[in-house]
């Protein structure tokens, strides 16, 4: 779900968007679909929503499906097929991580995006679904699961610490 990234056209195409974090420090969108991209089928499931800016926009169409995600940081709206939608502050250890970074020589430091792992009491912290065929590791290459799944990209906050509150 990055800037600049079209979806497929093709009614018969679908795609399954899960564990992902996502921050939007400017814009008004968030999710973002429009035109012949909405004719495809869209699952988004078990991602950690944050954004800097209030009600930003995550695109509504017959064709998306939402489910047991986290909308917070600013307030956002939730999509009405969200029926297990969790709200609030995500606890993030640093937000306000900001790109880009890196050189041309370097490469991109992508341990920068760690700035957007759990922190301890997390409301993202054992509160996800089991993804069958889910690559086995996180985005930091932790494996997956240790107890309850997570929401977001970073199974758990540095160190390992397990301190969210799961659903029974």
């Amino acid at each position: 779900m990055s800037r600049g990234q079209r979806a497929a056209a093709d009614r018969a195409a679908s795609a399954e968007v899960y564990n992902n974090t996502v921050h939007n420090p400017a814009s008004r969108y968030l999710v973002h679909g429009y035109g012949s991209s909405l004719n495809a089928r869209y699952d988004l499931h078990d991602n950690a929503f944050s954004s800097a800016v209030a009600d930003a926009s995550l695109t509504a169409s017959p064709t998306i499906r939402y489910a047991n995600n986290f909308y917070g940081g600013a307030p956002l709206p939730v999509p009405a097929t969200d029926t297990t939608a969790r709200t609030g502050d995500p606890l993030l250890v640093n937000p306000a991580v900001s790109v880009p970074y890196g050189t041309a020589d370097s490469g991109p430091r992508l341990r920068t995006a760690l700035g957007f792992a759990p922190r301890p009491g997390s409301p993202l912290i054992g509160n996800g679904t089991v993804v069958p065929d889910n690559g086995g590791r996180d985005y930091r290459g932790a494996p997956l699961y240790r107890g309850r799944p997570d929401i977001g990209a970073v199974e758990g906050p540095p160190g390992g610490a397990r301190a969210g509150q799961g659903r029974a």
